[in-house]
């Protein structure tokens, strides 16, 4: 579970990592509307796994953490630099993005963990 203000003017989810705190109000990063502390709620995160190739033709595909269940189609991607851009909007740590390098490089394909941040655009077209 990690904290999100859920905006009272454009209905966004904001991560705690990305909102501020502006004289004792909350101030919404998509919007900049001040809001009370009381939007501030819990959303549990999730944890999967993205499954891209790069060779040949760049796509991603999410799946679960067993990597046995596809969680929605293969979804084309136009390169490298920008699945690397997408993995890191979607909420990929240090880590995962060195990982992404390593098999980039070595294999042009490869799994990569990431926790899902709250509130951001289902680029990935998950389904479940």
């Amino acid at each position: 579970m990690v904290p999100v203000l859920n905006c009272q003017a454009c209905g966004g989810l904001t991560s705690a990592a990305r909102f501020r705190y502006v004289c004792e109000r909350l101030t919404c990063d998509h919007c900049g509307a001040e809001n009370p502390q009381t939007r501030v709620c819990a959303v549990q995160t999730r944890d999967i796994f993205v499954r891209f190739i790069t060779a040949g033709g760049c796509s991603v595909q999410a799946m679960d953490l067993n990597l046995d269940r596809p969680l929605g189609p293969r979804v084309p991607v136009t390169s490298p630099e920008v699945l690397r851009r997408l993995l890191t909007y979607l909420g990929a740590n240090r880590e995962a993005l060195c990982e992404y390098d390593r098999s980039h490089r070595s294999h042009g394909k490869g799994n990569v963990r990431i926790t899902l941040e709250p509130g951001r655009k289902n680029l990935l077209r998950l389904t479940q």
